[in-house]
């Protein structure tokens, strides 16, 4: 009995130590620079992308790709769980 006090003690304390930590980098977190404008989610989102893009057929960042169907409604691939994006790009223009 005595030794699953002293895993409940040695628990507790952690757990205090824990949280001390963490409420200790609360002071320090730093908000971002108000300078900067807010992005719109239909900037940055490949879906955003080919709305923005109506003539574009087929875009993509790099780790997934889009593909316009023949109703205009964008299809788009899952990227890799470790794919790094890069800027979103028009691949191919539909036809005129």
């Amino acid at each position: 009995m005595k030794r699953k006090r002293t895993f409940v003690r040695l628990g507790v304390a952690a757990f205090g130590f824990a949280a001390s930590l963490s409420l200790a980098d609360a002071d320090e977190a730093v908000a971002p620079p108000a300078s900067a404008p807010p992005i719109s989610n239909e900037a940055v989102t490949l879906q955003g992308f080919g709305m923005q893009n109506p003539l574009c057929r087929e875009w993509s960042d790099g780790c997934a790709i889009c593909l316009r169907d023949e109703k205009g409604a964008a299809r788009c691939s899952t990227p890799g769980i470790a794919c790094q994006p890069t800027p979103i790009v028009c691949r191919q223009a539909k036809a005129q």
